[in-house]
């Protein structure tokens, strides 16, 4: 199945309904107010960074590899991967 739906950027994309997606996407609306940016680095994306926060939205799988290295390379004061819903919960940012 694919849906129309708008990411974090204000573009209309057309995207297999995934869990991942969808998760990212609830992640955003939570701290849109922040105005959220992304950083890309050598082929490897961290989904959202504003002030000094950091956050890596994922569903259902870890952060690792080149990924994690990279989240771990940032010099951020706050780095939250929001797994799950916890991260709704307990409202870390």
């Amino acid at each position: 199945m694919f849906i129309l739906f708008v990411d974090y950027f204000e573009n209309v994309l057309e995207s297999e309904l995934d869990s991942g997606s969808l998760h990212e996407n609830l992640v955003y609306h939570v701290i849109k107010g922040e105005n959220p940016n992304f950083i890309y680095v050598d082929g490897m994306e961290i989904d959202f960074c504003f002030k000094d926060v950091l956050i890596e939205a994922k569903y259902g799988i870890v952060l690792e590899g080149k990924q994690k290295e990279l989240f771990d390379s940032l010099k951020f004061k706050k780095k939250i991967v929001a797994n799950g819903v916890d991260f709704f919960l307990e409202k870390k940012c």
